[in-house]
Protein backbone atom coordinates (compact mmCIF):
# COMPACT_ATOMS: atom_id res chain seq x y z
CA UNK A 1 0.00 0.00 0.00
CA UNK A 2 1.30 3.46 -0.91
CA UNK A 3 0.50 6.20 1.62
CA UNK A 4 2.15 9.03 -0.33
CA UNK A 5 0.20 12.16 -1.15
CA UNK A 6 0.72 14.23 -4.24
CA UNK A 7 1.19 17.90 -3.45
CA UNK A 8 1.14 20.58 -6.12
CA UNK A 9 3.65 23.26 -5.19
CA UNK A 10 5.62 26.05 -6.79
CA UNK A 11 8.84 27.84 -5.96
CA UNK A 12 11.16 30.53 -7.21
CA UNK A 13 14.91 31.12 -7.26
CA UNK A 14 15.64 34.73 -6.33
CA UNK A 15 18.69 36.40 -7.86
CA UNK A 16 19.98 39.80 -8.78
CA UNK A 17 22.44 40.86 -11.43
CA UNK A 18 25.42 42.59 -9.84
CA UNK A 19 27.70 43.95 -12.59
CA UNK A 20 26.95 40.96 -14.87
CA UNK A 21 27.45 38.50 -11.99
CA UNK A 22 24.24 36.81 -10.81
CA UNK A 23 23.87 36.60 -7.03
CA UNK A 24 21.42 34.00 -5.73
CA UNK A 25 19.44 34.53 -2.52
CA UNK A 26 19.40 31.46 -0.27
CA UNK A 27 16.98 31.63 2.63
CA UNK A 28 17.99 30.10 5.95
CA UNK A 29 15.64 27.16 6.49
CA UNK A 30 13.69 26.86 9.71
CA UNK A 31 15.39 24.49 12.18
CA UNK A 32 12.71 21.81 11.71
CA UNK A 33 13.51 21.68 7.97
CA UNK A 34 17.33 21.78 8.11
CA UNK A 35 17.85 18.04 8.62
CA UNK A 36 15.46 17.13 5.80
CA UNK A 37 17.12 19.53 3.37
CA UNK A 38 20.64 18.40 4.46
CA UNK A 39 21.67 21.99 4.84
CA UNK A 40 20.41 25.29 6.00
CA UNK A 41 19.54 27.00 2.72
CA UNK A 42 16.24 26.79 0.92
CA UNK A 43 14.27 28.64 -1.73
CA UNK A 44 10.84 30.28 -1.31
CA UNK A 45 8.24 27.66 -2.18
CA UNK A 46 4.88 26.29 -1.13
CA UNK A 47 1.56 24.85 -2.14
CA UNK A 48 -0.46 26.35 -4.94
CA UNK A 49 -3.71 27.77 -3.57
CA UNK A 50 -7.00 27.07 -5.32
CA UNK A 51 -7.44 29.45 -8.26
CA UNK A 52 -3.72 30.35 -8.47
CA UNK A 53 -1.39 29.63 -11.34
CA UNK A 54 2.03 28.15 -10.50
CA UNK A 55 3.64 31.54 -11.27
CA UNK A 56 1.23 33.40 -8.99
CA UNK A 57 1.94 30.91 -6.20
CA UNK A 58 5.71 31.26 -6.63
CA UNK A 59 5.47 35.06 -6.48
CA UNK A 60 3.20 34.93 -3.40
CA UNK A 61 5.48 32.49 -1.61
CA UNK A 62 8.51 34.65 -2.39
CA UNK A 63 6.82 37.72 -0.91
CA UNK A 64 5.59 35.81 2.17
CA UNK A 65 8.89 34.07 2.91
CA UNK A 66 11.47 36.69 1.93
CA UNK A 67 9.66 40.03 1.84
CA UNK A 68 10.80 40.48 -1.76
CA UNK A 69 8.35 41.09 -4.58
CA UNK A 70 9.52 39.46 -7.84
CA UNK A 71 9.46 41.41 -11.09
Amino acid sequence: MNNSTNITASGIIVFRNNNNHPEVLGLIALPKHRKRSRGKYDVPKGRIDEGETPIQAAYRECLEESGLEPK
